[in-house]
């Protein structure tokens, strides 16, 4: 369909971005880098992993780990909120490429927010990321996922962009709020305590 192949190059467009350099980060025992994504972009190319769109998703988007596919509620990604909701996805695909079928599902999903605030953030002033927990633009309901996941990403931009930390910020207790309030979310209350679907693509 004419949509799938729209959306197709959206995601490709969204992989090919430079913030995707940004992605350098850990979480758990885990390290995502970013070649991990152009290696997603070629699998997309080869037609190993797919990408739809899905009318019923909106303004959000979803990885399928089961079928190998990213799904969007946009057929073009052109905002800044979109483009990072690829990049969360992607982190799911990369997870699934990387075969990480022992990573809790909690995890997944910290990583997911990680990379998501991270490319957010890439081309922001370090003042400008400090200046709240996320600067929420009113495309996104901020709560205490995002706000943990902003800290950790601005001490991860910080370190790259300055080989310094942001004294207070990124700290191990900014990684358990993520894992807590991803956990106590209804989002994801019926994931909690299994591990991810991620056989490998």
């Amino acid at each position: 369909m004419l949509d799938d192949q729209t959306t197709r190059n959206a995601v490709l467009g969204v992989l090919a971005d430079r913030r995707i350099r940004k992605l350098d980060f850990r979480v758990a025992t885990y390290r995502i880098q970013s070649h991990h994504y152009r290696q997603v972009a070629d699998r997309i190319r080869e037609g190993r992993v797919d990408v739809a769109h899905d009318a019923r998703l909106s303004d959000t988007a979803e990885y399928g780990p089961v079928e190998n596919t990213v799904y969007l509620g946009y057929i073009r990604a052109t905002h800044l909120h979109q483009k990072a909701h690829v990049v969360h996805e992607c982190t799911h695909a990369v997870c699934d490429m990387l075969r990480l079928n022992l990573m809790d599902t909690i995890v997944s999903e910290a990583a997911a927010y990680i990379a998501q605030c991270i490319f957010y953030g890439a081309d922001m002033h370090p003042a400008e990321r400090r200046r709240s927990s996320f600067p929420d633009d009113g495309r996104y309901n901020s709560g205490p996922i995002m706000n943990s996941a902003w800290r950790i990403a601005h001490a991860t931009l910080l370190n790259q962009e300055h080989g310094r930390t942001a004294s207070g910020w990124g700290v191990d207790a900014d990684y358990q709020a993520l894992e807590d309030a991803i956990r106590n979310s209804s989002l994801y209350a019926k994931k909690t305590g299994r591990t991810s679907v991620y056989d490998g693509v």
